[in-house]
């Protein structure tokens, strides 16, 4: 096992220095996408290996995987990759503040401009000659610090191999499962739907009317569905069996209505009721789709297909508010016990359904369902005891009225 970042490691003094730097200057601004967040990827140290007076350095593997980690993180839905001449633009400025020639005022503002919200470092030691190993002959060590507070959000250490296809699999795999679970570690991109009253139901089929008003209080809720890579940190947390996902970005699924509830719980929010994720799919105009009253399309949802797809997909399906996949890939659960007939006595005011049922409510409908099953009306159900593969979810929250 090697070292990640040694004492003395100028990488580790960057991490320190990034830790001090007032909170407001380095605040991630505008990246150009509501879901973006700024990543950046310091340079990797190298650490040689030295046997019979020869040295055998690591110079170019620290290269090549510094290249590939970026490469990764630049493909992902929610990162925003920051070029390196910036980067060290930001790290330069860092270590000018540190120096003390600036004055408070200055320094208050140094970062800002710069977006970047996390830093990627990383190591490459090589431990062995080539012909002394079998399998990995250099130890690749990541680490994701996150800009505002400095605390490390994900370390990752792995044996990688010398050159070709299987160097570049084993890399990106890490820097995919490091990226991953480093943002499981921040807060969700949620939206936030006001205060409003709305009129849910449909005169479709008898379990989905009557239609009624709805008064809902102001309320979040997250902007894609639960990811198999965020999960996976929950699994991880609670010591449950798991295996890294080989897509995390495709939704959670097989995730039972009580481990879907743990798991907002554990983020801080709850499952939304079926009252506000009505809500949340029609909008402020009460569209019969997320996206408005046109029947779905590929180009809007996953339906009557033979698989998900990444959680972060369809941005032309997303609701007037900007939420995404509310209608297919998978169908969500909500707080709800189900009932055919409870919008008949339903509370005016956030109602929270029947006190006890044999079934949750599922809204949205998934990959396998059809476009009838997609409305922002439609209700279904499912043991609350039993996943599926159809069936992911969501997180909300409720958001205090200011008096």
């Amino acid at each position: 096992m090697i070292r990640l970042l040694s004492p003395h490691s100028a990488l580790l003094r960057a991490v320190a220095l990034v830790a001090a730097l007032p909170v407001a200057a380095l605040a991630a601004g505008d990246t150009g996408s509501p879901t973006a967040i700024g990543v950046g990827v310091a340079e990797f140290e190298h650490e040689g290996y030295r046997h019979a007076g020869i040295r055998y350095g690591a110079d170019g593997v620290a290269a090549a995987a510094r290249g590939l980690v970026e490469r990764e993180l630049g493909n992902h839905a929610r990162v925003a990759l920051i070029e390196r001449s910036r980067l060290a633009d930001l790290l330069e400025e860092i270590s000018f503040q540190q120096s003390g020639v600036t004055t408070p005022e200055g320094a208050a503002e140094i970062g800002v401009g710069h977006n970047v919200q996390l830093l990627v470092f990383g190591q490459v030691a090589r431990r062995t000659p080539m012909h002394r190993t079998r399998g990995g002959h250099y130890r690749l060590a990541l680490r994701v610090v996150d800009v505002a507070t400095g605390r490390v959000l994900r370390a990752e250490e792995m044996a990688v191999p010398h050159e070709g296809p299987a160097f570049e699999r084993v890399v990106r795999v890490v820097a995919k499962r490091l990226i991953a679970l480093a943002l499981a570690g921040l807060p969700a991109d949620d939206i936030l739907v006001p205060a409003s009253a709305f009129s849910m139901g449909s005169t479709r089929y008898p379990e989905e009317g009557p239609v009624h008003v709805v008064n809902l209080g102001t309320f979040r809720i997250d902007r894609t569905e639960v990811s198999r890579g965020t999960f996976f940190a929950w699994l991880e947390s609670h010591g449950r069996p798991a295996i890294f996902p080989e897509e995390p970005d495709l939704p959670a699924t097989q995730v039972s209505w009580h481990d879907a509830s743990a798991y907002c719980g554990w983020v801080g929010k709850r499952l939304p009721t079926e009252a506000e994720w009505e809500r949340a799919a029609r909008g402020p105009s009460g569209r019969t789709y997320p996206w408005g009253a046109s029947a779905p399309s590929p180009h809007t949802a996953l339906y009557a297909a033979g698989g998900h797809i990444s959680v972060f997909g369809l941005p032309a399906g997303a609701s007037q508010e900007g939420i995404l996949q509310l209608s297919g890939n998978v169908a969500e659960w909500v707080v709800d016990w189900y009932d055919p007939g409870y919008y008949s006595r339903s509370p005016e005011t956030n109602p929270r359904g029947p006190d006890e049922g044999d079934f949750k409510v599922v809204r949205g409908g998934g990959f396998s369902s059809t476009a009838d099953e997609l409305s922002t009306s439609a209700r279904g159900f499912h043991n609350a005891v039993r996943g599926a593969d159809h069936i992911g979810f969501r997180c909300a929250a409720s958001v205090p009225s200011k008096r």
